[in-house]
């Protein structure tokens, strides 16, 4: 009789564990979940009552233009395709054209 007790306060233990490993999970995703709602909210309140400037269309044209003449004029025609590079030159004119005038923020 006493051998099946300390079966029994195993099982105890293990419905114990698996119940708090349960709960834990549940008060995880509650806590991920409450945490990127209200950093969502944070940012569309914050978007919405103090908006990120954006170029013109007019100066980030004549950035894109000046970023793929600099490509172009870097590499030969025909070689390879470097659209990839142009992105990269591209974005990064327009991250410097966008400090240069609403400076780093």
């Amino acid at each position: 009789m006493e051998f099946m007790g300390i079966f029994i306060l195993l099982l105890y233990l293990l419905a114990f564990f698996v119940a708090c490993l349960f709960v834990g999970g549940l008060l995880g995703l509650c806590y991920f979940l409450i945490e990127n709602l209200s950093q969502y909210v944070y940012q569309s309140i914050k978007e919405y009552f103090y908006p990120t400037p954006v170029l013109p269309a007019e100066v980030k044209a004549q950035v894109l233009e000046e970023a793929g003449a600099f490509v172009h004029a870097k590499h030969r025609v025909g070689e390879d395709d470097y659209f990839h590079e142009y992105l990269w030159v591209a974005n990064e004119r327009l991250s410097m054209k966008w400090e240069e005038m609403y400076g780093n923020n």
